[in-house]
């Protein structure tokens, strides 16, 4: 694969600029596509369905003849009175000789057909799995992008608390120093605002933990301005999420492709029990060869039986755990279905639940807000305490604190209903083409026979494109 010399340093400069430097604005769908084009994850499975698809290769190119070249030379010495000369017989020579043999199978019990559609299922599978990790890689940046902003929206909600802790300290000074309170107010909202500090240090380390897994997955900073994004149309009702998820879910069709392919294991575990009919050919030239003076040559041409009849049942054994193995992939696929319905099912939870708690939240805040301003008119007329106030402060701050975390989470989940569906790349603009070609190796070499070569070019998209 060749790369121009202009590109490659090209790439080379903006991959170092976009590693070192945040993007001023960084939008959910700018992290989630970089995510899934530059996370090693994601490209260490894809370079492992390139490998399954030279395997398919190899299995095809066993339909092909069979030629080799040989030649030899070396001292020779034969004791043979019946068949050589007294001059020949029992002397050293040098014996040389050279040859091609060939060798083409007719039929094998179709063995070869059955591994060759084995592997194609084996791709296929291996196909689903590079878009399910796609996905899963898609689901992580989405989760790692919302974290970020919530634990900026958090540090916001943090810092408020301190200014408005603050702003009452100058207010318990104030009477502290005109004899309205006692010094005891001060101590009480002194040590309220070392405690507000404290939150705030302690949101800051998580913030910084949230940066860390956003670099991991997405692979670079984020950015100064970020905002998450609307997870668009949603399934009407949880059964409908569950019947969608489980009818395109990526992992749901591998589990499928791996029943196909053990299902050919079995045919072709079957097939070592027939018999091999094969044409072989060979040509060879030599001289001073088994005794004999002078040159000769040996051409031959003709078919080759063989058939094992009893091998002490070890292709029984073969057939019985190849049938073992289907059933077992049958279990897994009504396995993965479940796992599949069960996080459907928990996302639409997280999802209605938690829009439902925002909501209440919401209006919280809204009663707190009042709650806090009627309290700090009442302390100025005497008739509340400060640990009344303090206790209003600390009731908003804790419930702002909830809502943000309980949207976030909401929000989260609509995005991790699109990925139950196998839809969450698509969303962001990342086609499954795009990723990798339709997984159908299976039917082709099906329709095809099994005679037409499938180059892993053919499978993956291998162009380098400049970063943009």
């Amino acid at each position: 694969m060749a790369v121009s010399v202009r590109l490659a340093i090209a790439s080379v400069f903006v991959t170092a600029f976009s590693a070192t430097a945040p993007a001023a604005a960084e939008s959910m769908k700018s992290a989630v596509r970089h995510a899934i084009k530059t996370n090693p994850t994601g490209l260490a499975r894809a370079a492992g369905t390139r490998a399954i698809a030279h395997d398919v290769e190899a299995a095809r190119s066993e339909f092909n003849a069979k030629i080799d070249v040989f030649g030899e030379v070396g001292a020779q010495r034969v004791d043979n009175e019946n068949s050589l000369s007294a001059s020949d017989n029992d002397r050293w020579r040098g014996a040389r000789q050279v040859g091609v043999s060939a060798s083409y199978l007719l039929y094998d019990g179709y063995r070869r057909a059955n591994r060759l559609y084995r592997e194609g299922a084996r791709l296929d599978g291996a196909v689903y799995g590079l878009l399910s990790t796609k996905e899963t890689v898609a689901l992580n940046a989405v989760e790692a992008y919302v974290d970020v902003v919530r634990h900026r929206d958090l540090i916001h909600i943090a810092r408020r608390n301190i200014d408005r802790h603050i702003a009452i300290q100058r207010q318990i000074n104030a009477r502290v120093e005109g004899g309205k309170s006692p010094t005891s107010d001060r101590f009480q909202i002194e040590e309220r605002v070392f405690a507000a500090r404290a939150v705030l240090v302690e949101i800051q380390k998580a913030y910084a933990d949230a940066v860390a897994k956003y670099q991991k997955v997405v692979g670079r900073k984020p950015g100064r301005k970020m905002r998450i994004a609307n997870a668009g149309k949603l399934p009407r009702s949880k059964e409908a999420l569950v019947q969608r998820s489980i009818a395109n879910n990526y992992s749901v069709q591998a589990a499928q492709k791996q029943i196909n392919q053990n299902e050919y294991a079995v045919d072709a575990a079957e097939g070592e029990k027939l018999p091999e009919l094969g044409v072989n050919g060979r040509a060879t030239w030599g001289g001073d060869r088994n005794g004999s003076r002078g040159t000769e040559t040996d051409v031959y041409v003709g078919l080759r039986l063989s058939w094992r009849l009893y091998d002490g049942g070890v292709r029984d054994a073969q057939v019985g755990a190849a049938t073992a193995r289907v059933t077992e992939a049958r279990f897994q696929l009504d396995e993965r279905r479940r796992d599949v319905a069960e996080l459907a099912r928990r996302s639409w939870n997280a999802y209605s639940d938690g829009r439902l708690r925002a909501s209440l939240l919401s209006k919280q805040v809204e009663a707190n807000k009042k709650i806090v301003r009627n309290y700090l008119e009442e302390y100025e007329l005497s008739k509340r305490s400060l640990l009344d106030v303090l206790d209003g402060e600390r009731a908003l701050f804790n419930t702002r604190f909830q809502y943000q975390s309980v949207r976030a989470a909401y929000r989260f989940a609509t995005f991790r209903m699109k990925a139950t569906q196998s839809r969450l790349a698509k969303f962001f603009g990342v086609s499954a083409g795009s990723i990798a070609p339709t997984p159908n190796v299976e039917n082709r070499l099906l329709n095809s026979g099994g005679d037409r070569p499938l180059s892993s070019q053919r499978f993956f998209n291998v162009n380098i494109e400049p970063l943009k």
